[in-house]
């Protein structure tokens, strides 16, 4: 599934890069999290983000437009 996961964001950030738009590489953050945390406490089912990683996914779309939280 990781795999295939990453195909879709290696496209993604293609689309991004044609279309001149951003990409926000949360796995990019996610795994960075995960190397310091226990991978656990972001989603109960090792897919769905729990409130943690939602918080994580706020933080980093609000940084991406430029909003930056304490």
């Amino acid at each position: 599934m990781r795999y295939m996961m990453d195909q879709y964001r290696s496209g993604a950030r293609t689309i991004s890069k044609t279309q001149s738009t951003s990409f926000v590489d949360l796995q990019r953050v996610f795994d960075a999290w995960i190397d310091a945390n226990v991978n656990s406490r972001l989603s109960d089912d090792r897919v769905h983000p729990n409130i943690k990683g939602h918080e994580i996914i706020t933080r980093v779309f609000l940084c991406s437009v430029g909003i930056y939280l304490d």
